[in-house]
């Protein structure tokens, strides 16, 4: 891997944050197949500090999924929020560090896996504004004459996050987010846990369709695609836990390299974004 690459793009991240715009496409792999057209935009939008394989599993089973037809036409955008990005220093590993580990894991599910996935840059922090920012660059950039269907990847927390009112007073939910849920779908790998077990978060969306929640309108249900975790492998796997092995040196809960691409582990053990203090 190049060693300058973390130049090219720590100054390309600059150059973001200073222009009026709100999303840029920052990198795609050399390997990525060719598209003719683009059906659905699946979007794995994370802090990933570092990128791990439950972001590569979330990222493939949104691509695997079928939605609306089986010959759809998808690609894969990994997306960073670099929000205020101008006002603060990300610790432990710099913007331009966790992008420069986007690109390894986008060049590793194009190569291994056959999918264009591309690595993007957006200002906002809600989901509504990262969904109409994607969809006006789509649409200013002339990719298509057709929007694609924006499909966010995400965990059953920001489901419920996402649909929980508080969050848009004075306005209404089913007003706030009508727009956004007319062009995007959500995707979620459901597993069981201390908090909400399966059936919870089946029955959380059964009680949508059929109108138990009255905030929630019932024809939302059919933008939001629920598929069980088969893989408990990378159920647990969370960035924190592995900065914190990195950062101990402790393999008590097992060995950080083992929840990573190995390209990730590589430029983890090289260029040491998680090292404390980090050289100047």
């Amino acid at each position: 891997m190049s060693k300058f690459r973390p130049r090219f793009l720590a100054k390309a991240l600059n150059e973001f944050i200073a222009s009026s715009n709100d999303f840029k496409i920052l990198y795609s792999p050399s390997t990525a197949p060719q598209v003719q057209h683009v059906d659905r935009i699946c979007i794995l939008d994370s802090s990933f500090n570092p990128p791990h394989l439950g972001h590569l599993s979330l990222a493939l089973e949104s691509l695997k999924q079928s939605y609306s037809t089986e010959n759809e036409q998808k690609i894969l955008y990994l997306i960073l929020s670099v929000k205020n990005a101008d006002k603060l220093v990300p610790q432990p590993a710099s913007f331009a560090e966790r992008i420069d580990m986007m690109c390894l894991m986008a060049d590793s599910i194009s190569r291994n896996y056959g999918f264009k996935v591309e690595v993007g840059l957006t200002k906002h922090a809600k989901f509504v504004d990262k969904s109409m920012s994607i969809l006006n660059y789509i649409k200013s950039s002339q990719q298509e004459s057709t929007p694609p269907k924006i499909t966010f990847s995400v965990g059953f927390d920001t489901i419920i996050r996402l649909f929980n009112p508080k969050y848009y007073i004075p306005d209404k939910l089913s007003i706030a987010l009508d727009e956004f849920m007319k062009t995007t779908d959500i995707f979620c790998l459901t597993r069981g846990n201390e908090d909400t077990t399966y059936q919870e978060q089946i029955k959380y969306i059964a009680d949508i369709k059929h109108g138990k929640d009255g905030d929630i309108p019932h024809h939302w249900s059919t933008n939001i695609f629920l598929q069980k975790k088969l893989d408990e492998e990378t159920t647990d796997i969370s960035s924190s836990a592995i900065r914190k092995q990195i950062e101990t040196g402790s393999e008590k809960d097992g060995k950080w390299s083992d929840s990573v691409l190995p390209e990730i582990k590589e430029y983890i053990l090289e260029f040491k974004p998680y090292q404390s203090p980090k050289p100047n």
